[in-house]
């Protein structure tokens, strides 16, 4: 499979609009783009997006109206569609990028209700792909203070729990929103159109920036940005996982008596745990996760970490930290010998 070591995006929502779609691939095959991530395209009375003459669209339609696509340029390499994650609400792709492997997805969610499951499916994607680059973009339609928004709605709230819960990072940058409209002669503007990258490549996302003149017809602007793999990464000597074990060449069938066995030693058999008090019941849940944590130092190898910084995390926020940390140890021992003094005194006037 073919790869390259740049890749130039451009992201936009079309408001299934037919010029939007036009002033949207004028600007995508005029400019040095590679890629394309789209919600909501023009696809007329069908369910798909026509052909495009240069170009290569990746879409999952399986009888409904494509409302996400991807598309490519011969420029980008070779480009493999996931169908396994696909939808008619989110594109998946696999290409190589600096000799490794980068799955991008394209998202759109519907404002009321996510119909589709495309949250659940988005998670399962992410999941699926955790051990190589990842690179998602699209319309969630969620609020959240972490993008911009003013408050919090449940859908933002959702997307939280997927970017955390799989070690996404949002590359959203600046104050410019998204998404603009006049309602009833008054002006709204939101924040609902994000990219969201790895930790992996996300200081490889790189000029990240909203273009309100690329697609004028749409309600929606479009987002453009670079993904690298030159220069030297930062690196640090503290690990960043949160992971106590490494399990990726775990053969669980082989390792299961074995744990089994172990556990017995440690936990208490036939017990009744219906039967038991809360307090009883607190123990016995202490106990078997002691033995857990036990058999597990015992038979699985420890994880080493990503040598990778946070991205964001600097030498001079390192230097603060640690200034930090000597104020707050010197201010504790102060206030411990303050006590001290003042204790003869407490005695004497108790």
């Amino acid at each position: 499979m073919g790869q390259v070591n740049k890749l130039e995006v451009l992201q936009c929502n079309l408001d299934k609009s037919k010029n939007s779609q036009h002033e949207f691939i004028l600007s995508f095959m005029a400019g040095q783009f590679q890629i394309a991530l789209v919600s909501e395209p023009y696809v007329g009375s069908g369910n798909i997006v026509k052909s495009i003459p240069g170009i290569n669209i990746f879409q999952f339609s399986n009888g409904n109206r494509v409302k996400a696509c991807i598309m490519t340029k011969s420029s980008c390499g070779s480009v493999l569609g996931l169908s396994q994650f696909s939808s008619a609400n989110l594109s998946a792709v696999q290409l190589n990028i600096g000799g490794c492997k980068l799955y991008i997805a394209s998202v759109y969610i519907e404002p009321n209700s996510d119909d589709h499951n495309t949250l659940q499916r988005l998670d399962n994607f992410l999941k699926m792909t955790s051990n190589c680059h990842q690179l998602v973009g699209g319309d969630f339609n969620g609020w959240h203070p972490i993008w911009g928004s003013d408050r919090a709605n449940s859908r933002g709230n959702e997307v939280v729990d997927i970017v955390y819960g799989n070690d996404m990072f949002l590359c959203n940058r600046g104050h410019t929103p998204t998404f603009e409209t006049v309602s009833y002669g008054r002006l709204r503007s939101s924040y609902i159109d994000l990219t969201l990258a790895s930790s992996s490549i996300y200081d490889r996302i790189t000029n990240w920036k909203v273009d309100p003149s690329i697609c004028l017809s749409s309600e929606h602007r479009a987002v453009m940005f670079s993904v690298t793999t030159h220069g030297e990464r930062r690196k640090t000597n503290k690990t960043t996982s949160t992971f106590r074990y490494n399990t990726n060449n775990i053969k669980w069938e082989e390792l299961r008596p074995s744990f089994e066995a172990k556990i017995k030693e440690h936990v208490p058999q036939n017990v009744m745990v219906e039967q038991m008090q809360p307090n009883e019941l607190e123990n016995y849940i202490i106990s078997v996760t002691s033995a857990i944590k036990k058999t597990c130092d015992e038979l699985l190898p420890r994880s080493t970490g990503r040598k990778y910084r946070c991205p964001w995390w600097t030498d001079e926020l390192e230097c603060l930290k640690n200034k930090l940390y000597v104020t707050i140890i010197t201010y504790k021992n102060c206030a411990d010998k303050i006590n001290h003094l003042k204790m003869p005194y407490w005695k004497k006037n108790a």
